[in-house]
């Protein structure tokens, strides 16, 4: 009974995903680019600036950095749930990952990139 559930899943995915490749052919001549349509929508009144306006790298660095550690401390923070911390491997593995972390934030301050200038 499971792999009828399995075979009849697979057929919908793939249906899906027929219908949405038909759709994106059918409709490739339909969409225009033109000036009009990549200029900002400001409720009817005419645009007073570009909307191409040039932001800090550093802040998009600033940015990056913290997106990667965010994402590192999400993924230390579920560690004592997925390894079990009776097996002294686990814990080998938790330590290089901090130290992980720690040398990076080392290099990184090093080199600069946590200075805002």
């Amino acid at each position: 009974m499971i792999v009828f559930f399995i075979i009849v899943g697979v057929i919908i995915i793939l249906l899906f995903g027929v219908v949405n490749l038909w759709s994106n052919f059918v409709n490739i001549g339909e969409y225009s680019f033109s000036r009009l349509k990549s200029n900002t929508f400001e409720c009817g009144f005419d645009t007073k600036d570009t909307s191409r306006q040039p932001f800090s790298l550093r802040f998009f660095l600033i940015i990056i950095i913290f997106l990667v550690f965010d994402i590192e401390l999400c993924m230390l923070l579920n560690f004592p749930i997925i390894f079990s911390w009776n097996y002294i491997n686990s814990r080998l593995f938790f330590l290089l990952i901090l130290g992980v972390l720690f040398f990076g934030v080392v290099e990184e301050w090093r080199r600069g990139f946590l200075y805002w200038k």
